[in-house]
């Protein structure tokens, strides 16, 4: 787990991914959703004890889809499992982290009309 934990792409800050590739940002939420749920620790117990952990790799999915310019929302849309995104990323106790709420605002909302 911590092996694991050490190897979690999480960006320091949201202006490196302006410079990465479709494949990369494509990879980035593939990590992070690895890293939400991990293989041999149940994602309810993941959450109570990794909680900043999670919620940063969750902050990391939303950011990517926040900042990508149209056709690269478009893509990441039709390439990534949607559904499992939707399913792992949680509305967690404190109000700072409603993520799942703020992702589907995010892409039923504010950007929709970047959605082809």
């Amino acid at each position: 787990l911590n092996a694991h934990i050490a190897n979690a792409v999480v960006s320091p800050h949201a202006g490196a991914k302006a410079h990465l590739t479709l494949e990369e940002q494509l990879q980035r939420i593939s990590t992070c959703m690895d890293n939400i749920d991990q293989l041999l620790v149940p994602s309810t117990i993941n959450n109570f004890i990794n909680q900043q952990f999670i919620m940063r790799n969750e902050r990391e999915i939303i950011s990517i889809f926040e900042d990508a310019q149209p056709k690269t929302l478009n893509w990441l849309i039709s390439h990534v499992k949607l559904a499992l995104v939707f399913y792992k990323i949680k509305d967690h106790r404190n109000f700072r982290g409603q993520h799942r709420t703020e992702l589907i605002e995010l892409l039923a909302v504010d950007r929709v009309s970047s959605l082809t």
